[in-house]
């Protein structure tokens, strides 16, 4: 079986232990990564081949969630293998995951969980991974995965990044590079903090820090760009992060499309109406307040007892007293100019 001479010394059950069902191979023989958890999933012992296999010390592993070792993309898969052994009291179960290790890199395994029992009670689980040698199905899915990631990724129309957690772009795509007129290169070396607005750096980084802290799953938000030439870009910006295998967010994905010249209109719109406050009729103010509040038009027609072409109407003639392109601008204005309650 497996050695595990090499393993820190834990507390371990004294009486009663029944051995796994499944009889271990001979270490001599095998490669094999072997990891011990009680019945939280954090890990009690180890042997060398994992710490081999994942770049970890022994001291890193011990106390530290089994779950942690495997990558992102397969944790759901894997804790319910798990959840389906204990539910089910089956003894083994087989199936093919995906390991992250300490560098970052993708080691596809064949696991064997065999549950651990104390007196015939549950007290905890013993996995052993096996790498895969062949290039089998699972890693070709996984790359498959992967390549049209990174296709969707560089070919598409909106920048996109992958931004660390604090705040430094550690990949661009193309169009990113040519909305902020930087190459990847350039972008590379900065933040995004060095490339936003003053005026909209804060808001930003109050979203950013409720996404971090689990607060928000995640956030979009108007704000300036100052590209190299020194030019202002209005993108809308939409936040979403990626969660290693610890739970904790590993890195944020950011869309970024460029409304520049929607912007250039609602602002041009806005100064039009500098010094001379449209008068919205009693009905038009109405039913601005109820958009506002996120009614439908006919949750709105019901509200105010018209009917849905009425409403409809209402809406056109608001738009066109406060030049708004939509019902959301028609909205927005109508609140910037304080002829809604906020």
């Amino acid at each position: 079986m497996p050695d595990f001479g090499d393993m820190p010394t834990i507390v371990r059950p004294q009486s009663g232990s029944v051995a796994p069902t499944a009889a271990p191979r001979d270490a001599a023989t095998t490669d094999e990564a072997v990891v011990e958890s009680d019945i939280r999933g954090l890990i009690t012992r180890v042997n060398s081949a994992i710490c081999h296999l994942t770049g970890y010390e022994q001291t890193d592993l011990v106390g530290t969630a089994a779950i942690s070792l495997v990558a992102p993309e397969w944790t759901e898969f894997v804790l319910h293998q798990q959840e389906r052994m204990v539910e089910s009291l089956e003894e083994v179960t087989h199936y093919q995951c995906v390991l992250l290790s300490k560098h970052g890199a993708r080691v596809q395994v064949s696991a064997t969980s065999t549950l651990l029992r104390d007196n015939g009670e549950v007290i905890g689980g013993r996995i052993e991974l096996c790498p895969n040698r062949e290039h089998s199905a699972v890693e070709r899915r996984l790359e498959e995965s992967e390549e049209r990631f990174r296709g969707a990724f560089e070919g598409a129309a909106i920048g996109m990044a992958m931004v660390s957690t604090d705040g430094r772009w550690l990949k661009v795509n193309r169009a990113l590079c040519q909305l902020l007129g930087y190459s990847k290169d350039e972008l590379l070396e900065r933040t995004f903090q060095n490339l936003t607005h003053p005026e909209d750096l804060e808001r930003d980084l109050a979203s950013l820090r409720d996404v971090l802290q689990g607060n928000i799953s995640w956030y979009h938000m108007e704000k300036r760009y100052i590209r190299k030439d020194g030019q202002i870009m209005w993108g809308l910006l939409a936040v979403s992060p990626v969660h290693g295998a610890d739970g904790e967010p590993a890195y944020l994905v950011k869309q970024i499309h460029d409304i520049s010249a929607a912007k250039q209109l609602e602002l041009s719109a806005t100064a039009s109406l500098k010094g001379t406050t449209p008068k919205l009729s009693r009905r038009e103010t109405q039913v601005l307040a109820l958009l506002a509040d996120g009614y439908l038009t006919a949750e709105t027609a019901q509200e105010l007892g018209i009917g849905e072409e009425t409403v409809q109407t209402l809406v056109k003639r608001a738009m066109k007293k406060l030049s708004a392109r939509n019902r959301t601008q028609a909205v927005a204005s109508a609140l910037r100019l304080r002829l809604l309650d906020a």
